[in-house]
């Protein structure tokens, strides 16, 4: 069973993990709710990096776990190309055209991530149940076609939702890819990688290090 840990240093693997999706879906609570346990209902539409730490097999794995910000264009997405182990997709279950914007960019990392990663899509808002315009066999049926793991959350409501699936996500990754990035991969050298990349020139960012 895996469970939130305190970053240690004795941890001996690191993942980079990647939010997108469209605007107001709730990429920034989510990572915030992870790391913090807290939902705060307002958010900055900038990029940003946390760290976080979770146990896996009696193993500390560390993540660097960059938030979004908002639709991306095919040449900005270009950036994230190689960033990541881990992308999650997420949309909200009460926006079609979130769910239309998630199928977008899982089938652009298909199409054009050559390096070894995994994808993870996620349905946010189950709260909202009166609302929902994507039924959950909707999102199956996604994340069949992207070849990826498929939640249903409610990062408003329930922290637990949100660790259960980050920490499945991560364990799905680690069963598959034992040759993950080493721990001296650091949210300074994920800043590097995409700041060498010319295109992307509007990216700001603060860092939040635990």
């Amino acid at each position: 069973m895996m469970k939130t840990k305190k970053r240690s240093s004795t941890t001996s693997k690191h993942l980079n993990v990647v939010v997108l999706g469209q605007v107001g879906v709730g990429k920034s609570a989510f990572t915030v709710r992870l790391k913090t346990r807290r939902f705060i209902w307002e958010y900055s539409k900038i990029e940003d990096s946390y760290n976080h730490c979770i146990e896996h097999d009696g193993e500390n794995v560390s993540l660097t776990i960059t938030d979004t910000s908002g639709l991306k264009s095919e040449k900005e997405l270009e950036d994230y190309l190689g960033i990541g182990d881990l992308y999650i997709i997420m949309y909200s279950i009460t926006d079609r055209s979130s769910f239309l914007e998630s199928r977008r960019l899982g089938n652009f990392l298909r199409e054009n991530n050559s390096g070894n990663f995994e994808m993870a899509l996620v349905g946010n808002k189950t709260d909202l149940e009166h609302a929902r315009q994507i039924l959950e066999s909707e999102g199956t049926s996604l994340s069949e076609e992207l070849e990826c793991k498929f939640y249903e959350i409610s990062v408003a409501k329930n922290f637990f939702d949100v660790e259960f699936m980050m920490n499945d996500a991560v364990k799905g990754f680690t069963n598959q890819k034992s040759d993950c990035r080493s721990s001296k991969t650091s949210l300074l050298k994920v800043k590097e990688n995409l700041a060498r990349n010319k295109s992307f020139k509007s990216f700001k960012r603060r860092m939040s290090i635990s």
